[in-house]
């Protein structure tokens, strides 16, 4: 695997959507026996997911009015359950096997509950909660009433952790402006842990045992994790090195050493050891927005971290070797990848907004070449192949299509533009009556045939109107072109006649379109914004069999190509993934996940898959 820019990483095990909102909250637990994580969000749901497999487990769980800020999960009566807190003032309790609420809501807050912890008092599971109207409740999950009064003065709170000292259930808060410790069985302030240290805004804190005494762990907003010893209350050390405020922090024991896993704003994490006071191992990349939540599981025997930003869950697996270093690019978004083999090396040609094409090497290194930017709009799409022996790359543009030299890395004909200056709809390149030509369209109905060899202007026709997304083919020696749009069903047009071979039965969103052959028989696979993917035999438009479905947000790039003898279909998605869809059987072979939503695609004759991720390219082996 090899990737420019920063957003992936080799240490990426799966990517999770399924929220619609910030995911805040996060807690592990295991649900029937397999490792789970818990996930609650701004988007009023209580999500599980299954860490090995990255599915998503049961149903989402409603019932807040208000977004939820945090989650924590424990056992009742031996069966797994999960408290979560939300900005509605209320306290719920979920039980985790069945997905179903149980009770009523906790309601005592008057503001805001922003954080929330489960612990054993007097023989008794119960949760403490704080939030912005300056107080920490308990609450008895058994009863779902309110134990004791409220402890008071507490500021607004927003993390606390849970600990034992000397045998006393004391918690520890971090709020807008100090980091404190309570007393629960007496309900008064113990100390406050960062006198001195000025004001403070806490965003997360936790606790563990370092060399034999208990600490806290606290992330703030000025980027530092700090690590508190609780009776001299000073700081045994700092680590700091992330530009802007870190927001949460993980311990575990990882390899037998105490470290601490925290996530920045710049949507990284890091893993630092507490003994040593030095980061284990490469930062982890990928989100493209702050890390809201982070924890530390294991995953058949091996550490895995777990992170949320935005509404994106990402597993990293701590085992694998980080493969090469990030390199620059694109300065803008990749819009069409393919492959070629220029000089006897296999390399990944691609096209951006940016209006450059750029030819990467698949070395460790994964460079590209200088930035071929002799265009005046975005490079989108792009076919590569072989002419009388030299790699080309046949590219459209808004106002038409271009022929370059791959090895020589020019032109080989003046631009294909002979449409007055019409927006380019479509370039797709065929043989037709024996020769090899590039046929381009705009969406007012103009298409021009041109010789790839020669470069010149052959035929010219009026088709009408055509979609947003077209692709054209030869079927039974006549050319025809093949057209959908997000509010117009697929439509085929012979184009020497502009006469009408086929029409889908229903109108749906369509994002993209492709045209190919399954079985000898001539089809076009649609993707639509409903995630749903469609194969239709051509010229007639008549569905093949039902929707292929996987995605879950819209599929934005189709492409077709052969894989170990099977026809493929490689779609993406707004989902962050790349679906290989096997389309005799219409099943998922596999699901590649990615940082970002997936704008283009494709797979080389060899198994290397290449794929666009907002600025970035990334390409796949299948070890």
């Amino acid at each position: 695997m090899a990737a420019s820019g920063g957003q992936l990483s080799s240490n990426l095990r799966n990517a999770l959507t399924g929220h619609t909102g910030l995911v805040e909250a996060l807690a592990c637990t295991e649900v029937n026996g397999r490792p789970t994580a818990v996930t609650g969000s701004e988007d009023r749901t209580v999500r599980m997911w299954d860490l090995i497999t990255g599915d998503p487990v049961g149903s989402p769980m409603a019932g807040h009015t208000g977004a939820i800020e945090a989650v924590a999960c424990t056992y009742l009566d031996g069966r797994p359950v999960a408290v979560t807190v939300s900005r509605d003032e209320s306290v719920r309790l979920w039980d985790l096997g069945t997905c179903r609420a149980i009770g009523a809501p906790m309601s005592g807050h008057s503001n805001r509950i922003r954080a929330v912890a489960c612990l054993e008092l007097d023989g008794r599971q119960v949760a403490v909660t704080g939030g912005w109207d300056h107080t920490l409740r308990v609450w008895d999950l058994g009863t779902g009433q309110a134990v004791g009064k409220p402890v008071t003065g507490t500021g607004l709170v927003n993390t606390l952790a849970c600990v034992v000292l000397k045998g006393r259930p004391v918690v520890v808060t971090g709020s807008t402006d100090s980091l404190a410790l309570w007393d629960l069985t007496t309900r008064r302030r113990l100390r406050r842990l960062d006198r001195g240290a000025g004001s403070v805004w806490y965003k997360a804190v936790t606790c563990t045992e370092l060399n034999g005494r208990p600490v806290a762990i606290s992330a703030d907003r000025q980027g530092r994790v700090r690590v508190w010893d609780f009776r001299k209350r000073r700081i045994l050390s700092e680590f700091q090195g992330h530009e802007g405020w870190a927001s949460s922090v993980s311990c575990a024991v990882m390899d037998g050493k105490q470290v601490a896993v925290a996530g920045y704003q710049d949507g990284t994490a890091q893993i630092w050891d507490l003994e040593d006071r030095r980061p284990v191992g490469a930062l982890l990349c990928g989100h493209a927005f702050p890390v809201l939540a982070v924890a530390y599981a294991e995953l058949e025997g091996q550490p895995v971290v777990i992170t949320s930003a935005y509404d994106t869950l990402r597993i990293w697996d701590l085992s694998r070797r980080a493969f090469g270093s990030p390199v620059v690019g694109h300065t803008q978004r990749v819009l069409a990848v393919d492959h070629a083999v220029v000089d006897g090396r296999p390399v990944v040609v691609t096209g951006s907004e940016d209006t450059t094409m750029r030819i990467w090497q698949l070395s460790a290194e994964f460079r590209s070449t200088e930035p071929l930017n002799h265009h005046t709009s975005e490079v989108n799409p792009l076919t590569c192949k072989m002419l009388n022996g030299r790699p080309i790359a046949i590219f459209g543009t808004t106002y038409g299509a271009q022929v370059w030299d791959l090895a020589m890395g020019r032109a080989m004909h003046p631009p294909f533009a002979d449409q007055a200056d019409e927006l380019g709809a479509f370039t797709a390149c065929v043989e037709l009556n024996g020769r090899e030509v590039v046929v381009t369209g705009t969406m007012q109905g103009s298409v021009r045939v041109w010789d790839l060899a020669t470069g010149a202007l052959t035929e010219r026709f009026a088709v009408g109107n055509l979609g947003m997304r077209t692709d054209a083919c030869v079927i039974d020696g006549r050319l025809v072109a093949a057209s959908v749009s997000l509010d117009k069903p697929l439509r085929v047009l012979d184009v020497t006649t502009g006469r009408s071979l086929g029409q889908s039965p229903h109108s749906h969103p369509f994002r993209a379109i492709t045209v190919g052959r399954l079985n000898d028989r001539p089809i076009a696979v649609t993707c639509s914004e409903s995630s749903t993917v469609h194969i239709w035999e051509l010229p007639g438009c008549h569905p093949v069999g039902e929707p292929m479905t996987g995605h879950t947000r819209s599929v934005w790039t189709v492409t077709l190509a052969e894989l170990d003898g099977r026809s493929v279909a490689l779609t993406g998605s707004a989902d962050n993934t790349v679906r290989i869809w096997d389309l005799e059987h219409r099943t998922t072979l596999d699901v590649i996940h990615l940082p970002g939503p997936c704008s283009a695609v494709s797979l080389s004759d060899d198994g290397l898959l290449a794929c666009a991720f907002g600025n970035d390219v990334g390409v796949f082996s299948r070890e």
